[in-house]
């Protein structure tokens, strides 16, 4: 995170070891970052994905199978 702070990918897994580690508001703030980055490189089906993840935070369900 340190070296690529603006990577979609990095902030997603971070969100989601966030999230795993219960700490939720932060998670969502992170994967709401990631959301932000692919908007601006307008890649429509990452969004979709990383929306769907976000959702489940925010219900408080397993984000991970």
């Amino acid at each position: 995170m340190e070296i690529s702070p603006n990577n979609h990918y990095f902030l997603d897994t971070y969100a989601n070891l966030l999230y795993k580690l219960g700490q939720k508001s932060k998670a969502i703030a992170t994967e709401k970052k990631a959301i932000k980055l692919l908007k601006e490189l307008n890649d429509v089906e990452k969004i979709a994905e990383y929306e769907q993840v976000l959702q489940k935070m925010k219900s408080g369900v397993k984000t991970w199978e």
